[in-house]
């Protein structure tokens, strides 16, 4: 009996659910209908167009290769076909179950969103300061790194290539430079600029996280593939950076990886070969030419007894040794190549989509035994387990080994970009010298015979998992990893080095990060016009820096190449370790009526672990409004106007770069107890005069460094997208920097280091470009200008804003950064009737080393004294000159016909000085001391190129080229050396053939939806009235300096296709 009862409960049980089950099935039907359609533009059907749900802004779908899709929705949603490089479309279903929908290319089109890492900003309804570039224009194009590419497509974004060597980074600023070098130990002209924030698909990377333990001297940078790129936002004021606080003084750059899109899985195939030619070498005169020039001057300005005794190397013509022309610089330079290879499978459905890829680049540079190779891989994988539970996640893998020429014994490698050759161009010895066998070996060789391995390799991790509930509310948790190492090792055998003893250097670290944020979005509309989001997030990071370092010369064998086997008085090395660790709150406000009036507000506290307990933490708000003019209900009958939209900003951030991790318990440089005129002694009565107390070592007082922002900005979209613009004004006041400062040394400390200086950066930025043809036309040229104008000046130093020299780099209160330093030369002295006369004295030319005649250099008496001297209480050098850019920008220029397009990209400085560091020190290296031996021996150029004094009477630019020209005329840090450093230079060319399907059936027979054939030319042509090689290429204080590595020319062929 109860067997049969239980049989039947079951029976009635399975019954029951198989009903519940239909009726549920039969619930999610209801509404739900097939809708099919083409999507296509002027050209054609369009592929991989991605579509959406207004209501859910899910992505169900994506178009074929033949523009057509498939999707299950209800009756009254709404479909958003969106597609980078073309308006966006909504259509209403309407319970239609065929919509076609025809898509306009957009000049200025971009992602609709920006994805911050902490929140999703509606472009349209923005109020900050952003500026973006998309994939299209930055692929393809050679080099190893994002940065150099943004290089003139952004407004407000400087990007100066000071190095060609691939694989380092460069020069990027974000609206002025504002950074002030702590000491003058650091002062570092090829690390001088302040750096911005990098958010890597959501991982924050800081130039300063990498640079105390790097020892490689890699741009952390090139580890990621510039082809892996879908986006590239720059957010420059606080109202948008604001978001990152601490970190977001110089701006922020936002790098998004590429996605999958719902489809069938498709496979791209993209390579590019190349050819990096020879570059311009510095003008250098050789064999018979060389010596004819110099004894030309001889001949010109020596007097009998001085002819008497000229160098026999330029006499002696029929000497071997002496009757040659040698070219240095042919021993180093060479033809380069390029190759890059990328593979990607990507494709989706409703619960998955996925994108991974991997990549190859090398890159064989133009000076022997340099060059760089990555390997790389990406995977972006994202889960929709259901409607409202999702995960995201990243993971990036790279190896990088770059060659960077001659070895250096150096630990850490902040500045490898310059001396890499065996014999620096600039202080080349005469052509006239024979180099036999040995010679050349010892020249060459050591580009062949030492092991000098810089091996990076970085791993990153991100894992996001997201909540949507009540509608309304979605939480979220990402954890972050990110983990690298660096390895440099160095051996030069015995027989290439000057002491006969073979040497080699070991240096490893290892770099660890994990990040833990936690985001609560809520996001509301009430009466369909009032619009809210808010976010509340809590964030955890931690990371930790190891290195070891092992140097020695005396390793009893040149094959054993490991430091190994060397005598403890020879060898030297340590171990190095900090930690780090930040807890930052944040929330984030937005709010909008009807699209109209829009207001952001961000506040943002975060402490750090290199600040003590008085000044831990730190507070970073920002405010913002918006008005969106174009909706205004007044605009209605202005058919032309498609947007415009007014900005206003203020905000606060902060930055703790200046300082390490373990500065402030190193806060204090201790003294001996000594003083200025006491010479050694540093006692009293045989006793210590003064005892550090270091118990008490610590600055709990330092701070962080903030900057004060105002910005008003204007965006304009005009005539159906056909003309943009958007203008900023903008106003920043970097406060707080740290510096080193004297400090009395009866407090038993010579110096410590605080919050005390402060740079303004004030500048307007525009960008305007459009699309001249109807869309219509065959023929397309859609042309676009970006320009920024700054101006930086020093606000505030410390001691009572006294003027700070570091060398010959000066900071006055009042003047822009890193003015140069030296003497003023008003040409050369043309007659006696122009040397300085003290009308006292009487004394005529007067100096500190001798006396000025006709023909020296014009030397401007600053302080009035009628004497020339750089001593003490008569010195009249001065400051003089800018090194900052008045303007910058990028002119691009894309024509198309049909399938064909060419893209040309224009970059532009205007309105800095720049010092011919080159030309000052060859200068010097052969006329310094007035002796005729040093020009002999020494390398010259083509001096008729130059306007110099000759005979009395000349009015000329240089003082004479004198072989015997005392005084020390020639010195270098003089306001003769610096020139106009204005530039243009064509970027890059690009032309591009694109298959159409349509139009060719052996495509759709490959089942191949693309096929793109390619040409590019980088670093075409420049533009200068400089008389060096190249404006560009000076490091951070405007120094040209020959012995740096060339910009290259590189040419490129590529093909690209996917099926």
């Amino acid at each position: 009996m109860n067997l049969t009862l239980c049989r039947s409960f079951l029976g009635f049980k399975e019954f029951i659910l198989f009903l519940l089950l239909l009726l549920f099935s039969s619930s999610l039907a209801i509404g739900q209908q097939k809708v099919t359609g083409i999507v296509s533009d002027d050209n054609g059907p369009l592929n991989s167009v991605s579509i959406r749900v207004k209501k859910t802004n899910k992505a169900i779908a994506s178009t074929q290769a033949d523009g057509s899709f498939e999707v299950n929705v209800e009756g009254n949603d709404v479909l958003i076909f969106d597609l980078i490089g073309y308006q966006r479309v909504e259509t209403p279903v309407n319970n239609r179950s065929v919509i076609n929908v025809t898509m306009t290319e957009a000049a200025n089109a971009l992602e609709e969103t920006i994805v911050t890492g902490y929140t999703t900003i509606d472009r349209r309804k923005t109020t900050g300061s952003i500026s973006s570039v998309t994939a299209k224009d930055i692929e393809n194009l050679p080099a190893a790194s994002i940065d150099v590419l943004l290089q003139g497509k952004l407004p407000g974004v400087n990007v100066q290539n000071f190095t060609g060597m691939p694989g380092v980074k460069t020069s990027l600023v974000i609206r002025g430079n504002a950074n002030i070098p702590r000491s003058s130990s650091a002062f570092d002209a090829d690390n001088i600029t302040s750096n911005p924030l990098y958010v890597i698909d959501g991982v924050p990377v800081a130039d300063d996280e990498i640079r105390a333990f790097n020892v490689t001297g890699t741009n952390f940078l090139s580890s990621l593939n510039p082809n892996d790129i879908e986006s590239v936002d720059v957010l420059k004021d606080a109202s948008a950076a604001a978001l990152y606080g601490a970190r977001a003084n110089n701006g922020v750059i936002l790098v998004k990886t590429k996605r999958g899109r719902i489809g069938r899985p498709r496979i791209s195939v993209n390579t590019y070969q190349g050819y990096v030619s020879k570059p311009e070498k510095l003008n250098t005169l050789l064999g018979v030419a060389e010596r004819n020039q110099k004894l030309n001057l001889l001949y010109l300005y020596g007097n009998d007894a001085q002819l008497s005794n000229i160098p026999i190397m330029l006499t002696d013509s029929l000497n071997p040794s002496f009757n040659n022309n040698t070219d240095y610089q042919e021993l180093f330079f060479q033809n380069g190549g390029v190759q890059n290879y990328d593979l990607n499978v990507s494709g989706g459905t409703e619960n998955i989509n996925y994108r991974i890829s991997g990549g190859l680049y090398n890159e064989k540079g133009i000076v022997a035994n340099t060059g760089f190779k990555r390997y790389s891989f990406t995977s972006n994988v994202n889960f929709n387990f259901s409607k409202n539970l999702e995960l995201l996640t990243n993971f990036k893998a790279s190896t990088m080994d770059r060659k960077e020429g001659r070895g250096t014994v150096d630990f850490i490698k902040n500045s490898s970009y310059r001396d890499v050759y065996s014999v620096n161009p600039i202080n080349m010895y005469s052509s006239l010298y024979r180099l036999d066998g040995q010679d050349l070996d010892a020249l060459i060789n050591p580009y062949n015979h030492q092991r000098n391995d810089n091996i990076n390799v970085d791993l990153s991790g991100v894992g996001e998992l997201r909540y949507t509930f009540l509608n309304d509310f979605r939480i979220s948790t990402r954890s972050i990893f990110n983990y690298s190492t660096a390895k440099n090792d160095f051996f030069s055998p015995s027989y290439l080095n000057s002491d006969g003893l073979a040497a080699g250097k070991s240096t490893y670290t290892q770099f660890r990060k994990y990040l833990l944020t936690n985001n609560l979005l809520w996001t509301k509309t009430f009466d369909e016009v009032h619009n809210f989001t808010a976010n509340l997030i809590q964030e955890f990071e931690t990371r930790t820096n190891q290195g070891l370092y092992l140097q020695g010369t005396g390793i009893p064998n040149d094959n054993i190449q490991v430091v190994k086997g060397i005598k403890s008085g020879n060898l030297r090395g340590n171990s190095d370790v900090s930690s780090y660790a930040k807890l930052s709150f944040l929330g984030a406000f937005h709010y909008d009526y009807d699209s109209r009036y829009l207001l952001d507000a961000v506040w943002r506290r975060d402490a750090s672990s290199r600040f003590g307990k008085n000044n831990k933490w730190g507070d970073f708000p920002s405010l913002a409004l918006g008005w969106i003019i174009s909706n205004e209900e007044f605009t209605s009958d202005m058919s032309w106007m498609n947007e415009l939209k007014l900005r206003a900003s203020w905000g606060k951030t902060g930055d703790e770069s200046s300082i390490y991790d373990n500065d402030r318990y190193n806060a204090y440089i201790p003294g001996d107890g000594s003083y200025t005129g006491s010479g050694t002694v540093n006692t009293y009565g045989g006793q210590t005069a003064i005892v550090p107390n270091y118990a008490g070592i610590t600055n709990d007082n330092i701070t962080w460094q903030e900057t004060e922002t105002w910005n008003l900005g204007l965006d304009g979209v005009f005539y159906n997208n056909r003309l943009f613009f958007n203008i900023d004004v903008y106003s920043r006041e970097t406060s707080g920097q740290m510096l080193s400062i004297t400090i009395p040394e009866y407090t038993g400390y010579l110096s410590t280091f605080t919050n005390a200086a402060s740079v303004r950066n004030t500048g307007i930025e525009l960008n305007v470009g459009g699309r001249v043809l109807p869309s219509e036309s065959d023929f397309q040229w859609t042309p676009s200008i970006n320009l920024a104008f700054n101006k930086n000046m020093v606000t505030s130093l410390p001691n009572g804003n006294r003027d700070i020299y570091y060398g010959e780099a000066v900071y006055v209160v009042g003047k822009p950064l890193n003015m140069y330093y030296g003497f003023l030369v008003n040409g050369a002295i043309s007659s006696e009737a122009d040397l300085i006369s003290n009308p006292y004295t009487g004394a005529v030319g007067s100096t500190k080393w001798g006396v000025l005649k006709p023909g020296y250099a014009n030397w401007v008496d600053v302080n009035g004294d009628y004497k020339i001297s750089d001593a003490i209480g008569e010195d009249d050098r001065t400051f003089f000159g800018d090194a900052n850019p008045k303007v910058v920008g990028g002119f691009t220029n894309l024509f198309s016909y049909k399938d064909f397009s060419l893209q040309i990209l224009t970059t532009f400085t205007f309105g800095r000085d720049i010092m011919n560091q080159s030309f000052a020190q060859r200068m010097s290296n052969s006329f310094f001391y007035g002796n005729p031996f040093d020009l002999a021996r020494r390398s010259i150029g083509d001096l008729e190129q130059y306007s110099y004094w000759r005979q009395e009477g000349d009015v000329a630019q240089y003082p004479a080229f004198n072989p015997y020209l005392g005084l020390y005329t020639w010195r270098a840090g003089q306001s003769m050396f610096m020139e106009p450093g204005w530039y243009v230079r064509i970027k890059n060319v690009n032309l591009t053939y694109r298959f159409n399907p349509e139009k060719h059936g052996w495509m759709r027979a490959a089942k191949l939806n693309t096929l793109r054939l390619y040409a590019t030319m980088d670093n075409v042509l420049m533009f200068q009235e400089f008389s060096g090689i190249d404006a560009e290429r000076v490091d951070g204080r405007g120094y040209d300096m020959a012995d740096g590595y060339p910009l290259p020319k590189k040419f490129t062929l590529g093909i690209q296709f996917d099926f």
